[in-house]
């Protein structure tokens, strides 16, 4: 099996089976699928509601160049199909912008942080 390209969506809107979540935060890494929710009483801290191994990612049309209402992505999971809709608006005031980065999101971001000071400072050795 290969690794889905990784996904992150918020606000989204997301159902499995017979459950389902407003305004939650979608993120895939590597081979996991979770879902986060912020608690419905103050101060309402993000939880993870769901967490699965991705079977497949069968259709996503997740990105900037698609308008938000057609921002959709199907996730197969051993608990069934993840279906996920972008929602409209930023999320602005929400803790689930703050949830601890995945590894995938980590390594990413040390990566740019090294290639810029490489850039700038070429003597510099990390």
């Amino acid at each position: 099996m290969t690794t889905p390209r990784p996904l992150d969506v918020f606000p989204a809107r997301v159902t499995v089976g017979e459950s389902h979540w407003e305004k939650a935060r979608v993120r895939t890494d590597g081979d996991r699928v979770e879902v986060w929710v912020e608690t419905p009483k103050y101060p309402h801290d993000p939880i993870r509601v769901f967490l699965e191994q991705v079977d497949e990612i069968t259709s996503s049309t997740v990105s900037s160049k698609y308008p938000v209402n057609q921002q959709r992505a199907e996730i197969q999971t051993p608990a069934g199909t993840l279906n996920v809709q972008r929602q409209g608006g930023c999320g602005c005031g929400s803790k689930l912008r703050t949830i601890p980065q995945t590894r995938t999101q980590a390594l990413q971001q040390k990566g740019t942080i090294e290639g810029a000071i490489a850039s700038h400072f070429p003597a510099a050795r990390i």
